[in-house]
Formats: structure tokens, C-alpha cells, sequence
């Protein structure tokens, strides 16, 4: 008994204890995202009941002015109060039946308030605006709301109303914005006349005072402070102080073109320049012999040494229809640049050729028409245009051939002539008899070309530019795209 006592003591502590925390505990909201905040010292803030089906719901803040109906293009300020300190209080607002997405705009904190206000532009066509507000804590948590998505505030949007134009407290209702057939002149464009934009000067005509051809009329200039015809012109020499040559005509440049430019222009531009050549070649049967069309156009080297041996009619060399990597050239470059026009030459020498017979002197002449109107204006310079040269392509391709290799004339024509399978699988085994071979078979295109040529031009500067061309050779159809590096002079 002596021991039973405390323990019964102990246990009527600890649920008295529990009991007193029980009751003592801060309410906490039931809603599902209105956490009402903890007990402030000076007591909780009242709470309120749960709205009925439909109605408002308004809890910890209130906001004014309280209106059902605004004329159409009104702005209206909104001001609300929260019961306990809050991070923000946001807005979201939508038209209704128009749209599902709800547009937001965040209240400014000022003097214990926080206002904004629903502009004119959103007012300016009969329906019903529908909008809610709510407050949020430092853990972005509501904690107060006037509304919901759900059961949103409603404002009818009407031409005429007998109700006041909503206001703020002690505050002028703001002013309704005009119409946008009956707005000022000097209100157009601004937020007094939503939907409205200013209008562009109307543009000067022959003879009339300008201080920059931009207020001239389409085809004048303005030349000595007076809209005038442009002179036609061949270079800018021909024109007065200040006016250049542009599409056969003197031309003013404005204040807006002197702005964007990127130094005076430069006519006579150098480069250098690496390319690569990928060569179409067609299919080809008995390339490394002699007794078909297709051996006419290539040879066959093994080590750099030409192929001259007898092979395997079966076994004399197949290259397969592809694009393939040919030569490789380093040119130098000179261009002319004028007006849109772009007209030069390239010199150059050509790599990876046919190890006999090979010519790798590049020469062609260009001619360039410029994709943009000034070109010397723009950082980017697209040219489109054609050219002509001399400029060999050799492409290979390895193949595989039977080499007949008797001394005897009668067995090498009965080898280079077998199509038996087997009799030649067992020549092989004798190196005195016949060798597989593994050759590259080198097709060399037409010794001069002409094609196609886009030329795309990066200026740093009116004095440097990259370069990236990518020219189209025929007869023989190979793509030549090269890279580089020029210098306006």
C-alpha cells in the first residue's frame, strides 16, 4: 500500500496535465487553406462563421469600396485592411464567361493599407467582372480572403449608372477614360484612352522645312533643310556633302541609320580561306582495268603507285554511288564591295589530289548580289551569287581486286578472264598466281567549274569580317563550303 499511493498520485498529475493542455491549446482553422495565425498577447481575433452556400466569404480582412456595378471605363481602386500582420495581399480578377484564366496584381503596402487599383483598359466592355482577394503569411500560407474562385465578388460592367463612380475613402473618384472614337487628340496613346495609339506625324512634301530626311515623304530627301527629289548618281562623288550613292540615287542617311552603323564603309576587302570538297560520286564497275566505260575515269594506286597490273574481270575494282570526302584549299581572297554588289577572285592550292596527275592550282572569279538593301550597314551580310574557275576534284574510294601475277602471258589471260569462284580462291594461295590487292580508286572531276554561290558575311567592324561560303561546283556535282577570315581596306 505504502508503494501503490505515489503511483496513484503520479498517474491523476499527468492527466490533469494533459487535460489543461488540452484545453488551453490556440484554435486552429478547419478550413482547408485558411490557417488562421496564432494567438496574439493582446487576445484572438474573432472568429467568424462558416458562409453559407453561395455567399461571400469574408474572413480577417475588408476591403472597400463595396460596389455591384461600374460604368464602363472606370478604374477601380480597391483598399484593404488585414486583422494581423500579413507578407502581401493579392488580387485576381477576370472577366466572366471570357476567359477561365484569373489575372492577378499584387496590392502596395502603405500606412497600415494596402490599395491598387483595376484599370480602364479591363473595364471597357459590358459584362461582369469577377474578382477576390487574399492575404498571405511569411510561409506564402492565406490566412485571410474576402472571396474565392469559386464564389467570387461580382461587379457588373454597365455604359450607364445612377451609382457613384467607386473612390477610396476621403479620395476623388479617378477620372473614366474616354472613348476611344471620342478621345483628345492629345490623349491618344496614353491610359486616359485605352486602345488608342498615338499617331505618326504625317510625312513632309516636296519643298517643305526638314531637319532629317525621315520626315520626308517616300522618295524625298532632305537635302540642305528642304524635302527634295533625290539626284541620280553613279558614285557618291555625285552627290553633296554628307549624301552618299544608294541604288543609283543620293541618299541622306538619318539620324537613326548614323546611329546604327558600324564605321564608314570599306570597298576593297582581302581574306583567307580553308575549304573542304565532298564529292557525288557515281557507281563504277572495273575500276582499276581497263575493259569497261567506268575505267576510263579512274586510276587506281596502291602506296602512292600507280595500279598497272592485270586483274580478275570478277575482281577488278567496284566503287559504290556516295558523297565523299575530296580535296581540301587554302585561298586567298580580293573583293570588291559596292553598292549591293560584291565582285573579286580567289587564289588558292588544293590538297589530297591523286598522288599522279593531280593539279592544284585553284583560281575562280566571283560575283556576289547582297541579300539586304545597305549592306555596309548590317552586321550580317548575306550574298547570293555565282562563280566560275578552274579547280580539279579528286575523290577516292578504297576497293578490293584480284591482281593476276603470272609470268606466263596464257595463265594471267586465263586468270584475269575466270569467273569461277573456287579456281580463283585457290589461285590466291600462290602469290605466283594471283594477290588480293587493296587499292584506292581516285575519280578526278572536270578540270574547270561554274555553280551557285551563298557567301554569308558576320562585319565586327566596317574593317573585319568572318566569312562562311558554301559554293555548288558542276558539271560535277560537289559541295565546296569554306571558312574565313577578311579585312576591309
Amino acid at each position: 500500500m505504502v508503494l501503490r499511493c505515489p503511483l496513484r498520485h503520479l498517474v491523476f498529475s499527468c492527466l490533469l496535465a494533459w487535460l489543461m493542455l488540452l484545453f488551453g491549446a490556440t484554435a486552429r482553422a478547419q478550413d482547408d487553406d485558411i490557417q488562421l495565425i496564432p494567438t496574439p498577447p493582446s487576445g484572438p481575433p474573432p472568429s467568424a462563421a462558416a458562409p453559407a452556400p453561395g455567399e461571400i466569404e469574408i474572413r480577417g480582412m475588408h476591403c472597400t469600396p463595396d460596389v455591384k456595378e461600374v460604368e464602363l471605363r472606370r478604374s477601380i481602386p480597391i483598399s484593404c485592411t488585414v486583422d494581423y500582420p500579413v507578407a502581401g495581399v493579392e488580387l485576381r480578377y477576370r472577366i466572366q464567361g471570357a476567359t477561365k484564366k484569373w489575372d492577378k496584381i499584387e496590392l502596395k503596402a502603405a500606412d497600415g493599407n494596402y490599395t491598387a487599383a483595376i484599370p480602364c483598359t479591363i473595364t471597357g466592355q459590358p459584362g461582369t467582372l469577377e474578382l477576390y482577394l487574399f492575404a498571405r503569411n511569411e510561409n506564402n500560407k492565406v490566412v485571410a480572403r474576402v472571396g474565392r474562385h469559386e464564389t467570387p465578388l461580382a461587379i457588373k460592367l454597365v455604359e450607364h449608372s445612377n451609382a457613384p463612380p467607386p473612390a477610396l475613402p476621403g479620395q476623388a473618384a479617378p477620372q473614366r477614360c474616354y472613348d476611344p472614337s471620342q478621345c483628345p487628340p492629345e490623349q491618344l496613346g496614353t491610359a486616359a484612352c485605352p486602345g488608342t495609339h498615338v499617331p505618326k506625324p504625317a510625312k513632309k512634301t516636296w519643298g517643305a522645312s526638314c531637319g532629317d530626311t525621315s520626315e520626308c515623304q517616300t522618295g524625298l530627301e532632305c537635302i540642305k533643310g528642304s524635302c527634295e527629289t533625290p539626284t541620280k548618281c553613279e558614285d557618291a562623288k555625285d552627290c553633296g556633302e554628307g549624301a552618299e550613292c544608294v541604288d543609283g540615287v543620293c541618299h541622306v542617311p538619318t539620324q537613326a541609320e548614323l546611329k546604327g552603323r558600324i564605321g564608314p564603309a570599306k570597298h576593297h576587302w582581302i581574306g583567307l580561306h580553308a575549304g573542304v570538297d565532298f564529292n557525288v560520286m557515281h557507281e563504277g564497275s572495273g575500276v582499276c582495268g581497263s575493259t569497261t566505260d567506268d575505267s576510263q575515269h579512274f586510276a587506281c594506286f596502291e602506296g602512292g603507285n600507280l595500279y598497272a597490273g592485270v586483274p580478275n574481270t570478277l575482281y577488278s575494282g567496284h566503287v559504290k554511288s556516295s558523297l565523299y570526302f575530296a580535296t581540301v584549299r587554302a585561298m586567298l581572297s580580293y573583293e570588291y564591295a559596292f553598292a549591293r554588289m560584291l565582285v573579286g577572285a580567289r587564289l588558292g592550292w588544293a590538297f589530297r589530289g591523286a598522288p599522279k596527275d593531280f593539279s592544284p592550282f585553284h583560281v575562280e572569279l566571283r560575283a556576289h548580289y547582297s541579300l539586304v538593301r545597305k549592306p555596309f550597314d548590317e552586321h550580317f551580310r548575306p550574298y547570293l551569287g555565282l562563280v566560275f574557275g578552274h579547280a580539279p576534284v579528286d575523290a577516292y574510294a578504297p576497293t578490293l581486286i584480284v591482281d593476276c601475277t603470272s609470268q606466263d602471258p596464257t595463265i594471267k589471260t586465263a586468270c584475269a578472264k575466270s569467273t569461277n569462284k573456287t579456281d580463283l580462291a585457290n589461285a590466291i594461295k600462290d602469290p605466283n598466281l594471283a594477290v588480293q590487292r587493296q587499292l584506292n580508286a581516285y575519280h578526278s572531276g572536270a578540270p574547270f567549274f561554274f555553280g551557285p554561290s551563298l557567301q554569308l558575311m558576320y562585319a565586327l567592324t566596317n574593317e573585319a569580317a568572318f566569312v562562311f561560303n558554301f559554293t555548288v561546283m558542276l558539271p560535277n556535282v560537289t559541295f565546296e563550303p569554306t571558312i574565313g577570315y577578311q579585312m576591309g581596306l
